[in-house]
């Protein structure tokens, strides 16, 4: 199932840590750990179905930000995952580290992310191993982790996955496509809805300074 959604992943509308149009209506932010059981859920079942839904369409942009809670190499994991969206790569590898978790052998922790496979991972996908691994080593490799990580403690989130739509948490989480759909939909209609109060505001403007000239 991973190998369909890496193959029906829109690789030209990766950003850095975002997939989709700037111009999309609704952004949702999803704060994952690469070590978390439903985290591996969520892409598998609902990633997929959003992206082919919404932010194919320009609808919807989705960023990927780190919280990770499950053990250390959920940090590694992350860093890893950064250095991928310098390549512009993020989603791509993203669903790379969530394979490794689905593999019946796999346990948090027990070597699967460490720094070395990580490179290797990067290389199988085609990036610059050498910048890859530079980025890894940088001093301030942990920054983007750690602001991820504030962020969603000030949405006062205490595990993963956990969503935050047009600047907004979502107090819980959908767990169907059919309610994902939903949500996204009245997200898009609210934001529809502000758009064109917006532009009645602007012409009754105009019009009172047509009447006043």
């Amino acid at each position: 199932i991973i190998d369909q959604a890496l193959a029906d992943l829109p690789i030209d509308m990766q950003n850095g840590t975002k997939l989709g149009s700037d111009d999309a209506p609704v952004k949702l932010v999803q704060f994952e750990d690469f070590q978390c059981p439903h985290c591996l859920t969520y892409t598998l079942n609902i990633e997929p179905f959003l992206v082919e839904e919404f932010v194919k369409a320009g609808l919807v942009q989705i960023e990927f930000r780190h919280y990770p809670v499950v053990g250390r190499e959920s940090v590694t994991a992350a860093v890893a995952s950064e250095c991928a969206a310098e390549q512009n790569r993020m989603f791509e590898y993203a669903n790379r580290l969530f394979a490794k978790q689905a593999e019946e052998d796999f346990r948090p922790d027990q070597g699967v992310f460490t720094e070395e496979n990580l490179v290797e991972l990067a290389g199988e996908l085609g990036l610059d191993t050498d910048e890859f691994a530079a980025c890894q080593a940088r001093p301030d490799a942990l920054s983007p982790v750690a602001r991820g990580q504030s962020a969603a403690q000030a949405y006062g989130f205490r595990g993963t996955p956990n969503f935050v739509i047009n600047d907004l948490p979502v107090q819980a989480p959908p767990q169907t496509i059919e309610a994902w759909r939903e949500m996204i939909e009245d997200a898009i209609a609210a934001v529809t809805a502000e758009d064109e109060a917006d532009e009645e505001g602007e012409d009754e403007s105009d019009a009172g300074d047509d009447d006043g000239s």
